[in-house]
């Protein structure tokens, strides 16, 4: 039950931050960007507080959506991977629309570490609280951290393509 709710937490989280770094402006060039640079075959795995790995990967693209599989995998008691969750999202490569508080967000330039290199990331900071790193480098959505007042919410550890 409480992976389940760690699920659904972790949705709502990231298609939040989906359609907030798509909101128009210089911030968010970068982020739009790298939705229309998805190709299938691509994916990340997160970290999300220490309690289970999200995994996302781009199924299809075509010129306006794109197919997101996402898993929710656990270790075992012997330290095995464990998928315990499997969906599907259609998501949209860009969108047009305005948010009010685009002008209140901050931004600044940061580098973080993710499989031994240092990746070059524009830093959000919405007015809830909730920052965001994201970085072009990175497949399926751009996203490298999300912190919420102090505490990390996801952190990227690996991706690729197939």
């Amino acid at each position: 039950m409480v992976l389940f709710i760690g699920n659904i937490i972790f949705r709502v989280l990231f298609f939040g931050f989906y359609f907030l770094m798509l909101v128009p402006g210089p911030e968010y060039v970068s982020a739009a960007t790298q939705m229309l640079k998805v190709r299938p075959g691509e994916w990340t795995l997160y970290d999300t507080q220490g309690k289970a790995y999200q995994l996302q990967k781009v199924v299809k693209v075509n010129n306006k959506e794109m197919v997101v599989e996402y898993s929710t995998i656990i270790r075992d008691m012997f330290g095995n991977p464990k998928v315990i969750g499997k969906s599907e999202a259609v998501l949209p490569r860009y969108s047009e629309h305005a948010a009010s508080t685009a002008k209140n967000n901050t931004t600044s330039k940061d580098f973080i570490r993710v499989k031994n290199e240092m990746v070059e990331c524009t830093v959000i900071t919405y007015p809830s609280g909730l920052t965001n790193w994201i970085s072009t480098d990175i497949p399926v959505s751009g996203l490298v951290k999300s912190v919420k007042k102090g505490k990390v919410l996801m952190q990227l550890i690996d991706y690729g393509k197939k």
